[in-house]
């Protein structure tokens, strides 16, 4: 359930609400801004600090949250891109973060986003807008639609599977589908033997029990209902025995969620 773009996005939040400074040039207000580093992201990690070299201007953040699967986004910088941008212009015409912008625009700057872990499986992801691009998005020549982000986000968080939940359960892909958000778990049932045949017999409390789910306060869960909601879109969980193909299916409309 977790809300990946929001936490990639978070990078952009944490920086922007030190980099307000009206100054005459980028490498001031960078030098400004390192001042205020490293600064905390919530869900994601630190960022390290902010960088203007070859013309771009570069956000480094290094990634600590151990459930953010890094390494699954190696390859992927595209799609990153693609989700990440539709939500980009509101924030980059926000109040002052709009004098950064301007500066960024009128010097034809590009800007990157710099994710990196640490450690023995190290993993190394950026994500950049050229000028044109960076234009485009602060003019509203993207598709930000409420259907749009989602199914960007959809995408990028489908990368991040399979994740493993518990000793018996595994997310195994993310998809929109026939207006829906569709979350597939497998069940091993060589740790619960009969588990689908238990979840179809006990269907009341299990759509109870997501039900609780969706309705909690948690900010992760709260943002992917609420992107579901405006897009129109309803949940479906799925969960499938291995080796039987059994299924247990709980379904929630928009307009329950």
């Amino acid at each position: 359930m977790k809300s990946l773009i929001y936490k990639l996005l978070a990078v952009f939040v944490a920086v922007m609400a030190v980099s307000c400074s009206s100054g005459p040039s980028i490498e001031e207000l960078v030098a400004e801004v390192n001042k205020h580093m490293p600064v905390r992201v919530p869900g994601v990690g630190q960022v390290k600090s902010i960088d203007f070299a070859d013309n771009t201007l570069t956000y480094q953040c290094l990634v600590l949250n151990k459930s953010f699967n890094l390494k699954a986004l190696e390859g992927h910088e595209d799609e990153m891109k693609a989700a990440m941008s539709p939500m980009l212009p509101n924030l980059l015409n926000y109040g002052k973060n709009r004098v950064f912008t301007e500066k960024l625009i009128e010097e034809e700057a590009s800007i990157a986003i710099h994710y990196f872990t640490k450690g023995p499986k190290a993993a190394d992801v950026t994500v950049t807008y050229s000028p044109a691009e960076l234009k485009d998005i602060v003019d509203g020549k993207v598709d930000d639609s409420p259907e749009a982000i989602l199914k960007t986000q959809i995408t990028v968080n489908k990368l991040q599977t399979p994740m493993r939940i518990d000793s018996e359960t595994t997310l195994t892909d993310i998809e929109g589908k026939d207006g829906y958000m569709v979350y597939t778990f497998e069940m091993d049932e060589t740790r619960a033997p009969g588990i689908i045949d238990n979840l179809n017999e006990g269907m009341e409390e299990l759509r109870k029990n997501n039900a609780e789910t969706l309705r909690s306060n948690a900010k992760d869960i709260r943002q992917t209902v609420d992107a579901c909601k405006a897009a129109n879109y309803g949940i479906i969980y799925r969960y499938v025995g291995v080796p039987s193909g059994k299924v247990a299916e709980v379904k929630f409309e928009a307009s329950e969620l």
